[in-house]
Parts: C-alpha cells; sequence; structure tokens
C-alpha cells in the first residue's frame, strides 16, 4: 500500500469513526489486531498485513 492509498483509507476510516461512533478498540476487534496496532497504524507507526487491509475496507466500505 503506498503512501496516498494508506492516507485515503486512513481518512475514510476516521470519517467513517465520526459517523458511526465505532471506538478504535472495536475496529482493532473486527479486524484482528490490539488497539495498540490500530493507534499505530492510524498515526503511521506501524503497517498493517494486507489481510487487515482487505478487513478494515470491508468495514468501511461495505455497502
Amino acid at each position: 500500500m503506498n503512501n496516498v492509498e494508506k492516507e485515503k483509507l486512513l481518512n475514510d476510516l476516521h470519517i467513517w469513526q465520526y459517523k458511526t461512533g465505532t471506538y478504535w478498540k472495536d475496529i482493532a476487534s473486527f479486524i484482528g489486531v490490539s488497539a495498540t496496532t490500530i493507534h499505530f497504524f492510524k498515526n503511521g507507526l506501524r503497517e498493517l498485513s494486507e489481510e487487515k487491509i482487505a478487513k478494515l475496507k470491508k468495514l468501511i466500505y461495505k455497502k
């Protein structure tokens, strides 16, 4: 995932999280990572596997 894609995903994640009122710990639990890992990911300090990113996209972009 390049930086532009990651930035868009993080932006969309923040918007989705704000609209739904979902807690970060619940997002982390859904994709199978710790709350610390999702915190580091959203702050650019850690990467997620392609599998975890796919789950995150499924959560955010489900129709």
